[in-house]
């Protein structure tokens, strides 16, 4: 279910908290729990994800090619925060991919000890 929700929450471009809001989760579920595989969703939840599906998708989610990457742009792809110029992260960012995504990361993903 971890995956699909974080597919789903890709294609409708939100970040943790938006989808998080839509479920009646916390970000910190959502990221820690649901997306990562430690924590199942509530059969409340379920149903909220499949009505969100309904709604958003009415024919059906896209097809996701394999090997294929969604290039978020100046977003870092741990986070989603803006790397943009003028966003002040843009010095310190690298690119970085993961599964699903490409993009860069931004410094406070790349060094999150150094944010004590």
């Amino acid at each position: 279910m971890g995956k699909l929700l974080k597919r789903v929450r890709l294609l409708c471009e939100f970040n943790q908290q938006q989808m998080a809001d839509v479920l009646g989760y916390t970000r910190k579920d959502i990221i820690c729990g649901i997306e990562n595989g430690n924590r199942k969703m509530s059969g409340v939840a379920m149903q909220c994800l499949n009505y969100f599906i309904r709604i958003n998708f009415p024919y059906g989610l896209p097809e996701k090619r394999t090997n294929e990457r969604i290039d978020i742009l100046d977003k870092c792809v741990y986070c989603f925060k803006d790397t943009s110029f003028g966003s002040g992260k843009f010095v310190d960012r690298i690119p970085a991919s993961t599964d699903d995504l490409e993009g860069y990361s931004c410094s406070d993903c790349q060094y999150p000890a150094s944010k004590k």
